[in-house]
């Protein structure tokens, strides 16, 4: 038997979600993608800071508490979230499954601040359910000086059950 060692060790396809601001689009697995909504798993929440660098892996510094204040590990760390997100192909992805949405853009964390309130109210009283939520607009916004950005706007709909685990239904959302 052989053994295929780019996915051994590790030199297989990177599944993430990300926000390009500047295409105004979202991108799975680094393909732009039309998605319409998603679910939010609020228990994976975490805060803190995060570097990018052309041709380095990223660098992600979390808070042992999501939302607890830490030093700032260099300049180039700038604050950043990270979150699992659940995609389907019926809300506009080719892919269907979880994918971690760790991102320090400005315009990211607008979107997820934007929404978290309303969750992190809810989160409770839905304990283990998953946030559903819409892209529901798309804004520009200016921060400073910087260059106009562009945010999406993303509508708490409503909860279902984790979609990962047997116990989940086939809720659409």
């Amino acid at each position: 038997m052989t053994m295929d060692l780019d996915n051994a060790l590790g030199g297989g396809t990177t599944e993430y979600f990300s926000w390009a601001s500047q295409d105004c689009t979202f991108k799975i697995d680094g393909m732009a993608e039309s998605v319409t909504s998603f679910l939010i798993d609020p228990q994976s929440i975490r805060t803190g800071f995060g570097r990018l660098a052309s041709g380095e892996a990223p660098d992600w510094v979390w808070a042992e508490t999501p939302g607890m204040k830490i030093k700032q590990p260099s300049d180039e760390h700038k604050p950043a979230f990270g979150v699992y997100v659940y995609l389907t192909k019926e809300s506009g992805s080719t892919a269907t499954g979880s994918r971690e949405w760790n991102s320090n853009g400005r315009a990211a964390r607008e979107a997820i601040k934007g929404v978290w309130k309303e969750i992190d109210a809810q989160r409770k009283a839905n304990e283990g359910k998953w946030a559903s939520v819409d892209v529901s607009d798309i804004k520009k916004e200016r921060f400073g000086q910087s260059p106009v950005i562009n945010i999406p706007v993303l509508t708490l709909t409503g909860w279902v059950d984790n979609p990962e685990s047997d116990s989940g239904s086939d809720e659409e959302f």
